[in-house]
């Protein structure tokens, strides 16, 4: 089964993302920050992650550059609410 980690400061969206993904089939696992989500990738055995960009204490970007310097090169989906066209790229 594919594990996905969903790692976003707000409870209420990591919620919705788990309650939809789990109805499709997916495992799930939970992340409220940067710190907590490279404790879970350290682990092994998640396939995906879906990345908040704003966040406090290690933030989504950060979050992902130290995924890289680990060599952890799992998939990963970055959501942001910010609107700038530079923050979409």
């Amino acid at each position: 089964m594919v594990k996905i980690l969903i790692v976003d400061a707000e409870p209420r969206i990591r919620e919705l993302f788990r309650e939809h993904l789990e109805h499709a089939g997916y495992e799930c696992e939970e992340a409220a920050d940067g710190s907590a989500a490279l404790v879970a990738l350290g682990k092994g055995g998640i396939d995906l992650v879906i990345l908040d960009i704003m966040m406090p204490f290690v933030d989504g970007m950060a979050t992902l550059k130290e995924m890289r310097g680990r060599k952890i090169d799992t998939p990963v989906i970055m959501l942001t609410a910010r609107g700038e066209e530079y923050d979409k790229l």
